[in-house]
């Protein structure tokens, strides 16, 4: 836990893209904990269009860093702290609307807003996901993304950096993927690697967008 408290400031003091939500529509148990730490890569098909994105100013081209803690409040609630470097750090909720147990699938929604130090503004995002669990171990996931964050595919002025950047704009993302995870009891020697993994695409609704391939481990 003090690992994971001490990694949320870390988050800060660099900087990324924007998008990343690698959760399933069902919350944890009641009074259980969990927290997630992620990577996230946006790939281009070609060197071209990278470079053709850059020159608008359009492009995304940082990876992004992020995380979040959360706690178990109900069997259709479960609250925390989410941070990332193009989002900033602050709280989020998510709610189960639908369960598989009596639909085909279930249905939530992420709500959340974060302060962005360097980008000195608020952001905010809603998810909206379904997913099913397709074993005890595993479960696909997909959605919509829609959020309010820093646009740091603006050209940075000359004689300025990165920090400089104060515009906001509304972003759109499709996303899917599946959460994996292990057994409890393994051999002695696999038993430090991480409990789960997840791994996720997401397709930004932009013009030529780059698709965001992520890694969330929790451990």
């Amino acid at each position: 836990m003090k690992k994971a408290l001490l990694f949320i400031p870390f988050l800060l003091i660099l900087n990324g893209c924007f998008f990343g939500t690698f959760q399933t529509a069902r919350p944890i148990a009641p009074g259980s904990v969990d927290s997630g730490w992620y990577v996230n890569i946006p790939l281009y098909a070609n060197k071209n269009v990278r470079e053709s994105q850059k020159q608008a100013h359009s492009a995304f081209t940082i990876p992004n860093f992020g995380g979040h803690l959360s706690y178990g409040a109900s069997h259709h609630a479960e609250f925390g702290i989410y941070g990332s470097l193009g989002e900033g750090i602050g709280p989020f909720g998510k709610f189960l609307l639908l369960s598989e147990y009596s639909f085909p699938m279930s249905f939530g929604t992420i709500v959340g807003f974060a302060y962005h130090p360097f980008a000195q503004g608020i952001s905010w995002k809603l998810d909206l996901v379904l997913s099913r669990a397709i074993s005890p171990y595993a479960s696909l996931y997909g959605g919509f993304h829609y959020g309010y964050q820093p646009d740091y595919r603006t050209s940075i002025p000359r004689g300025k950096d990165i920090w400089s950047i104060s515009k906001f704009e509304n972003f759109q993302e499709l996303f899917m993927g599946v959460e994996l995870s292990r057994k409890s009891k393994v051999r002695k020697g696999l038993k430090r690697l991480p409990y789960s993994l997840t791994m996720e695409f997401g397709i930004p609704l932009v013009s030529q967008p780059a698709i965001f391939l992520g890694f969330q481990f929790k451990i």
